[in-house]
């Protein structure tokens, strides 16, 4: 009996965490309808890619990023939007968080949990558990998969990417204000000068 109650109890924990962390959203499916609901846990590994969706009618559904064009979800009063792509490096699915996005360049992170017992991430977790983020540019004037922007070698690969469009800014790129933690505020003033630039932060 203690067995039955034990495998009951193990089966129901997913559950719980689906409904502890869920915000008002909605998931946007590869036609382009959004499809308004809560968004619950994000699990993002270096293995796999899920998140939890629950319907207007309280259906329970756990999506992979193929699936689904992407989400969004409320936090703190503003939007939070991930977008469904495939990572340049793993050659697979997964979701990335939309940080700017204009006519020039796309800028995404992707956080990367450690797995733990229960296997999950979660989408506003406490940032002392994440394994690692990485930030992803996509041209807008290439049709290529983001690419990881790389910490060692920032410099010259920002350079090349801004370069043509914009020379004076790429002659920037390494000195103060302009380094790789500055890389949103880089790809914003990119961004001003090729178009229209939206922050999603």
């Amino acid at each position: 009996m203690k067995q039955i109650y034990l495998t009951v109890l193990l089966a129901f924990i997913p559950l719980v965490y689906a409904f502890s962390f869920i915000s008002s959203g909605y998931i946007i499916t590869k036609n382009g309808v959004r499809l308004t609901g809560q968004i619950g846990l994000l699990n993002q590994t270096n293995q796999v890619s899920t998140v939890v969706f629950i319907n207007d009618f309280g259906n329970i559904y756990t999506l992979q990023p193929e699936l689904i064009a992407g989400f969004v979800f409320e936090r703190d009063t503003s939007m939070q939007l991930f977008e469904s792509k495939i990572s340049s490096e793993e050659r697979r699915w997964v979701f990335m968080k939309v940080l700017a996005k204009g006519n020039g360049l796309n800028l995404y992170s992707i956080v990367t949990e450690k797995e733990s017992s229960m296997g999950v991430t979660e989408i506003d977790g406490d940032q002392r558990k994440l394994k690692s983020m990485d930030y992803f540019l996509e041209a807008r004037s290439k049709s290529k998969l983001p690419i990881r922007v790389q910490r060692m070698g920032f410099k010259r690969q920002m350079k090349e990417l801004i370069q043509r469009r914009a020379p004076k800014l790429a002659a920037k790129i390494g000195s103060k204000g302009y380094r790789y933690r500055d890389i949103l505020q880089i790809v914003e003033a990119y961004n001003e000068k090729v178009g229209n630039s939206k922050i999603f932060l």
